[in-house]
């Protein structure tokens, strides 16, 4: 060899905080392991090591032993032990692009208070890696990544180029033989110990004591040219480093080079490792670096890197979280947060930071991947619903405290304030001794918004009451409820609880609008002939009942297929089959089951739910037969395997069938051009996927699914089936995984012009012509040894009974046209109309806007006349609808941050009008900090000031314009100093 090979070591360990024990079990472990690293490190038995990439790790270990802060906080400054920078490992498919950003936030900010961050994004287990990643780290001033799964087949270096669509780029290395590298703590000797060394350096050793490449001129994944060496992570789960490390590297060295210095080894941190690449002579090896400009989500080559699998099916993998998890987000991000901004802003009240960041660890600790993606114990997945329950009533409180301070502008007087009161039990009523003067709605979103609001009220007396005329009523329930203020002593009253709706008309984006409920006349007669959103009905059949807005009229078919015109056009077969299949996989992966056929529900029965005016629905009750879960039938082995090799057991579905009713109630609202779907079963099979299945006009050969911050274009096979049928022949081979059959999206996917929406639903299926989404996927085992799909286990076997989801489940889901958003613009102008969006940047804009209609839930209550919501107060506002906003809240006591992202693929321009007083206005990453002189501040991280001018659009005093521009699906953050 001409020169030594560099072996970059880096001591680690991956802490999985839950998976197959429990988050106490795991941290009681973790405080011993954690105390055994302290040790070693300060005793010089080690040099450094790396604590994971989460620094949640250091807030669990302290919560119990918070004595070893100062060792920790010694050893990080030291640059010893090597932290974060995320808060948590996170899967990054099942969470919102804003939580990943907050994730590193809150890990980069708790690193920095104890003496440093590693600046490497640390990704060594997630099951595929999101195409914004490497904008969200660049974001950051992080340039550099590690990933292991999805990486595509690498052949010159485990180094590649990675790029967001944005333009967004990070140096990224591809663990291709994993993360977990457990020889060092086998006991093994030293001879098996070089072996080992030799191997992964695709080195090999000659008799005579030499050593050379094993194949001439061609190196193995682990070596990158650069350096000519590798980096290998000596670490596994849940365990700590060797204290005779040292030694036996040593000892297995001095069998590889007792010849000559043919491995060159030193212990690095990871940021060290990258250091020495950016360091290095890259000309020498003549081939540039593999670009990569996609997500992380190719199998192709998972056997050659260490088994690499996606695990997709832990896409929907008990999908009860998913839901809890996008609903707590919308939650903390579209009301929690800019509410309390714009009070903040508007000096209504104080905003609650400690509060706020509180929560969102809260939420970031159900992200991690064995957490979020259903593949631990139940008893985990349990917990995980505590502290969503914890989150909801968190984020709940945060927002009455709002209402409360809005209320109490309009009593100023010390006596009138103690009537602003809600309820103990429905947090969301205000004690019926207030009038019902003011309809107070707070859009959240950057477009005007139209359509019922969904409100509760609380009516003296018992039910039945007179609903006031405004409002639609949907239910109510007499209770006696206790009502409180701040501070104040509670009072119990017998009232009568009223779901309904109610109609504010045009409501203004980002801002807190007070509609007049004194002068509003009455809502039009539930079930009368000209109702804005109705039901007619021409006899019993369930093709005899149809709904109809302003832009459909659906109904079902003969045959039980949902149909839908658009404004007067010809009905479009929708569909809406429900079909099950067997699942014989575990949460990691689905499973077919050989020779098994489709079971599709049978539509029952149609009849009127909600009456209109406002909102107006259909119930379809469907029934399907399952069985009641799997009966083995063996076992099969491959006999061109090796002997250990695990078996996969064979299944069939069980003989008897559990009868399960299916209730999807079909919703259409006033002003509104989205169908929206609401379904609930009662489960009790196990071991199936149900899926609802729409039907497209023509097979897809593309779809458009969102992403964190741009949208995925994703290929099809236009002869693909979607539920293929399977003989007993077809199985991967050992190691292997099978193709991905299923994807992901975050809040909508498109096929041709149609759009699908969902609520925690984050996996769909394209082929026969149709698209699938899936509503229920049910398994028995955390991991089984073997499936047709996976040529090998994924985890401990453990049952998880739950995981079958047992108990009543709800699913939300939508659909609408990529048209009907222009159509819908409540703001047109005769100029907008003159110039509508074109090609591209229509259906990318409008998926979006239909997306934000879509999950709209704004913060409506009841007020009296009089105080701030009178004035409308609003926070700022955008004048394109191709940049949305994805954030708004407040980072310092004097500093609004505001997240904005072009969605088009092309480059755009904005007014921001900030609605008060706005001092200074600067735009940066995600990461940066309001500093008063950018030009002292590092260049990724510079904070460019923005000119503000005088424009129509400037009133009141509040501050001035500010002129944006966007770049192709740039996004950028505004820090609005107030």
């Amino acid at each position: 060899m001409s020169e030594p090979t560099s072996l970059y070591i880096y001591l680690h360990t991956h802490w999985d905080r839950e998976w197959y024990w429990s988050f106490s079990g795991y941290r009681t472990q973790l405080v011993t392991v954690v105390k055994n690293i302290l040790d070693l490190l300060e005793s010089g038995t080690l040099n450094n090591f790396v604590l994971d990439g989460q620094t949640a790790l250091i807030e669990d270990v302290l919560e119990v032993s918070p004595g070893l802060a100062p060792r920790l906080k010694k050893l990080i400054t030291d640059k010893k032990l090597f932290v974060g920078p995320w808060y948590v490992l996170a899967d990054q498919m099942l969470v919102g692009g804003e939580s990943l950003v907050r994730n590193l936030h809150y890990g980069l900010a708790l690193c920095e208070s104890f003496g440093g961050a590693s600046r490497v994004g640390y990704c060594p287990d997630t099951f595929g890696h999101s195409a914004d990643l490497p904008r969200i780290l660049r974001g950051f001033d992080i340039k550099s990544a590690v990933v292991w799964r999805g990486v595509p087949r690498l052949k010159i270096s485990p180094l590649f180029d990675w790029k967001s669509p944005d333009g967004s780029e990070v140096l990224a290395l591809d663990l291709t033989q994993g993360y977990y590298q457990s020889t060092f703590g086998e006991g093994l000797k030293s001879d098996a110990l070089a072996a080992f060394l030799l191997k992964y350096l695709d080195l090999v050793q000659d008799t005579a004591g030499g050593v050379k490449t094993n194949q001439a001129g061609v190196m193995a994944p682990t070596i990158v040219p650069e350096l000519n060496g590798a980096l290998l992570p000596v670490g596994a789960d849940h365990v700590g480093p060797q204290s005779d490390f040292k030694q036996q590297l040593k000892d297995a060295l001095a069998l590889i080079n007792k010849k000559d210095l043919y491995v060159r080894p030193q212990t690095v941190s990871l940021d060290q490792f990258f250091k020495a690449v950016a360091e290095a002579t890259v000309a020498k090896f003549g081939e540039p670096r593999r670009l990569i400009e996609s997500e992380l989500r190719d199998n192709a080559a998972a056997f050659e890197f260490a088994r690499a699998y996606m695990l997709d099916g832990v896409l929907s993998a008990r999908l009860y979280l998913k839901r809890d998890n996008r609903l707590a987000e919308y939650k903390i991000l579209r009301q929690a947060e800019p509410f309390r901004a714009l009070l903040a802003a508007h000096k209504v009240m104080p905003y609650c930071l400690d509060e706020l960041d509180y929560n969102w660890k809260l939420l970031l600790k159900n992200h991690p991947h064995d957490s979020i993606c259903g593949c631990s114990i139940d008893v985990v997945h349990r917990e995980m619903q505590v502290r969503t329950a914890a989150l909801a009533d968190g984020l709940e409180m945060l927002i009455t405290q709002g209402k409360e301070a809005v209320l109490k502008t309009a009593r100023p007087d010390a006596s009138a304030m103690q009537d602003v009161r809600f309820g103990a039990r429905h947090l969301d009523i205000v004690d019926p001794v207030l009038p019902l003067d003011r309809l107070c709605v707070f859009n959240a979103g950057v477009a005007p918004a139209r359509g019922p609001v969904r409100l509760r009220l609380a009516l003296a007396g018992k039910d039945p009451v007179a609903v006031p005329a405004a409002f639609q009523q949907i239910a109510s329930h007499q209770a006696t409820e206790t009502f409180l203020g701040l501070s104040q002593v509670p009072v119990f009253k017998e009232i009568t609880v009223v779901d309904c709706y109610a109609d504010p008309g045009l409501i203004a984006p980002m801002t807190l609008t007070a509609f007049d409920l004194t002068t509003s006349g009455p809502a039009k007669t539930n079930g009368s002939d000209n109702a804005v959103v109705r039901v007619d009905a021409s006899g019993d059949g369930i093709d005899q009942i149809k709904l109809s807005n302003e832009y459909f009229a659906l109904g079902f078919d003969k045959d039980g297929s949902l149909e839908v015109s658009i404004t007067g056009g010809a009905p479009l077969k929708l569909g809406h089959r429900l079909v099950d299949v067997g699942d014989a996989g575990d949460t990691y992966n689905f499973d077919p089951i050989d020779e098994d056929r489709p079971l599709a529900a049978r539509l029952v029965s149609v009849r009127e739910g909600q009456k209109g005016p406002l909102v107006a629905s259909l119930i379809a009750h469907y029934q399907i037969d399952l069985p009641e879960g799997l009966i083995s039938r063996g076992t099969f082995v491959e006999a061109k395997e090796p002997a250990e090799a695990p078996a996969l057991n064979l299944f069939d579905r069980a003989k008897i069938r559990i009868p399960h009713k299916i209730e999807t109630e079909i919703i259409l609202k006033k002003d509104t051009p989205v169908v929206f779907f609401e379904t609930t079963i009662q489960h009790s099979a196990r071991d199936h996927r149900l899926e609802v299945v729409f039907d497209t006009p023509a097979p897809l050969d593309f779809t458009l699914s969102e992403n964190h911050y741009s949208l995925i274009k994703r290929y099809h096979d236009q002869k693909a089936e979607l539920h293929p049928h399977v003989n007993a022949a077809q199985i991967v081979a050992l190691g292997h995984e099978a193709p991905l059959s299923r994807y992901p999206c975050q809040r909508f996917f498109v096929g041709g012009n149609q759009v699908f929406f969902n609520k925690g639903l984050p996996e769909y299926g394209v082929g026969d012509s149709a698209v699938s989404i899936t509503l229920l996927r049910a398994v028995s085992y955390l991991s089984r040894t073997r499936l047709r799909t996976r040529g090998g286990g994924a985890g401990p076997i453990i049952p998880t009974p739950e995981a079958n989801c047992p108990g009543l489940l709800k699913m939300s889901y939508g659909w609408s046209r990529l048209e009907l958003a222009q159509l819908h613009n409540p703001s047109a102008s005769p100029a907008d109309a003159e110039n509508p969006l074109a090609g591209p940047a229509l259906s990318e804009t409008s998926a979006y806007v239909l997306a934000e209609i879509y999950e709209a839930d704004p913060v409506v209550f009841i007020a009296p006349q009089g105080g701030v919501a009178d004035k409308s107060l609003s926070l700022f506002s955008l004048d394109n609808p191709a940049i949305r906003v994805f954030a708004t809240y407040i980072d310092a006591p004097d500093t609004l941050i505001v997240r904005l992202l072009n969605v088009t693929s092309g480059p755009a321009e904005a007014i921001f009008t900030p609605g008060f007083a706005a001092v200074t206005v600067a735009s940066g990453p995600f990461g940066g900090t309001f500093i008063e002189n950018p030009e002292a501040s590092d260049s990724d991280l510079e904070l460019k000031e923005l000119k503000g001018f005088a424009g129509d659009k400037a009133s009141g005093g509040k501050g001035l314009n500010f002129r944006l521009a966007f770049e192709a699906c740039q996004s950028i953050t505004l820090f609005c100093r107030i």
